[in-house]
């Protein structure tokens, strides 16, 4: 179940000649509706549960359809249409947990700048939490709620070592708890 959230600290942002982009491993449909106005309605009255809308533009003929959260999105989850922009239109939900600004310089660590930015020939950035760069934009951000083995999703950043540790140390209650006291 999803938290609401501070109302105030939601914000939509609808642009023209975008789309909702999925992943190819996403498994979850999005929900279909008859027009445009009725996606945003949707997403606005529960922006909890769903992530973005978008809808076909005249004269162009098509149902709007309304994003769940638990879809796997590619990249941002929306981008511009690569494919007949003028057909599209979409909105996304993102919820403003912290300032998207940091105050003063980050300093970043060694790791940070090395083993941290590179997978393969990509080269990653890295994110804050919380500050509407797609990592955890949503209401009840905390840096640990229940902890369970299978929470540990891998990704392609080629860490599969920790996270295995990381699963491991989860099948004994409390011990992740125990690792951040201070």
């Amino acid at each position: 179940q999803a938290e609401e959230g501070d109302e105030s600290k939601w914000s939509y942002i609808e642009k023209d000649r975008w789309s909702i982009t999925l992943d190819a491993r996403n498994t979850v449909k999005p929900e279909e509706v008859d027009t445009k106005d009725e996606a945003i309605r949707i997403l606005r009255t529960h922006p909890e549960k769903y992530f973005g809308c978008q809808w076909i533009k005249a004269p162009y003929v098509g149902k709007a359809k309304v994003f769940p959260r638990n879809c796997i999105f590619y990249g941002t989850g929306w981008e511009e249409s690569q494919s007949q922009p003028e057909a599209f239109g979409a909105m996304k939900a993102e919820y403003c947990v912290l300032p998207a600004k940091i105050p003063g310089p980050i300093r970043a660590d060694m790791y940070t700048t090395g083993c941290l930015s590179q997978f393969s020939q990509f080269r990653l950035s890295s994110k804050s939490p919380g500050r509407q760069q797609g990592l955890c934009d949503v209401p009840g951000l905390k840096l640990i709620g229940d902890v369970d083995p299978g929470d540990i999703r891998q990704g392609e950043v080629g860490d599969c070592w920790l996270l295995s540790a990381i699963s491991a140390v989860a099948e004994f209650d409390g011990a992740i708890h125990k690792l951040f006291e201070p």
